[in-house]
C-alpha cells in the first residue's frame, strides 16, 4: 500500500493533510495552526516528494528520510508539515483496522481532559482572571491557561468553529471522543470547500 495522493486544505489558520494510497485508503492528518498556510506549502515542496511512493503502513522511517534529505533547509515549518503528513497515517492505518490512534498507541479510548484556554490581551489581568473563573465554571474545566499581556486579540480562535463533523464538545470538564477509528473525526465538508485545495501526486 503506497502513498500516492498528499492534498491539504487550508487557510492562513489551519490547514489538515489528507493522504490517499494506491488502493484508495485515505487518513487525515492537521498541521500546527500558526501561519497554516506556509506551513502547507512547505509539506508540498519539502515533504510530499520525500514520501510519495512510500510504504502508507510503515511511517517511522519517512521522518528520517525526509529530515535527510532537507538537512540543509530544517526548522518548526519542516516539522510542522511532516506531522500533518505522519498524523494522516495514523488515521489511514486506525481507519484500516477499526481501531482509535489512542489504541494503536496502546491507550484505551475515553474522555480526553480539556483545559480552560482565555487569550484576551486587551484587559486588565484581574478581570481576565474573573473571565478565566467563569469559562472553568461553565465547562468544568480544573485546569487552566490565559495570557494577559501583550498585543490586542479575540479572546477566542473563532477559525475553529466549523471544522469537524461531528464538532468536538467540552462537557464535565473533558472532550468527549467520537468512537470512530482512526482519529473519530471527519473534517466538515463546508469547510473544506471554504478552503485552499492544493495536490502532490505520483508520476503516473
Amino acid at each position: 500500500m503506497r502513498i500516492d495522493r498528499i492534498e491539504t486544505f487550508a487557510t492562513s489558520d489551519v490547514a489538515f493533510v489528507r493522504v490517499t494510497t494506491d488502493d484508495g485508503a485515505h487518513g487525515w492528518g492537521q498541521v500546527a495552526p500558526y501561519h497554516a498556510a506556509l506551513t502547507a506549502e512547505v509539506l508540498h515542496r519539502q515533504v510530499a516528494p520525500h514520501v510519495l511512493g512510500a510504504d502508507a503502513l510503515q511511517p517511522e522511517p519517512l521522518g528520517a528520510r525526509v529530515l535527510e534529505a532537507e538537512h540543509t533547509f530544517p526548522g518548526s515549518y519542516l516539522n510542522r508539515a511532516l506531522a500533518g503528513v505522519d498524523t494522516a497515517l495514523w488515521d489511514l492505518r486506525g481507519r484500516l483496522e477499526g481501531r482509535s490512534v489512542c489504541e494503536l498507541v496502546g491507550g484505551t479510548p475515553g474522555p480526553v481532559t480539556a483545559y480552560a484556554s482565555s487569550m484576551r490581551r486587551d484587559i486588565e489581568p484581574a478581570a481576565e482572571a474573573r473571565r478565566l473563573a467563569a469559562l472553568q465554571e461553565r465547562t468544568g474545566s480544573r485546569r487552566s491557561s490565559s495570557a494577559s499581556a501583550g498585543s490586542a486579540g479575540a479572546d477566542y480562535y473563532p477559525w475553529q468553529d466549523g471544522l469537524y463533523d461531528p464538532p468536538l464538545t467540552v462537557a464535565g470538564g473533558a472532550v468527549a471522543m467520537p468512537a470512530g477509528p482512526g482519529w473519530g473525526v471527519e473534517i466538515n465538508p463546508a469547510w473544506l470547500r471554504s478552503a485552499a485545495h492544493r495536490v502532490s501526486g505520483r508520476p503516473s
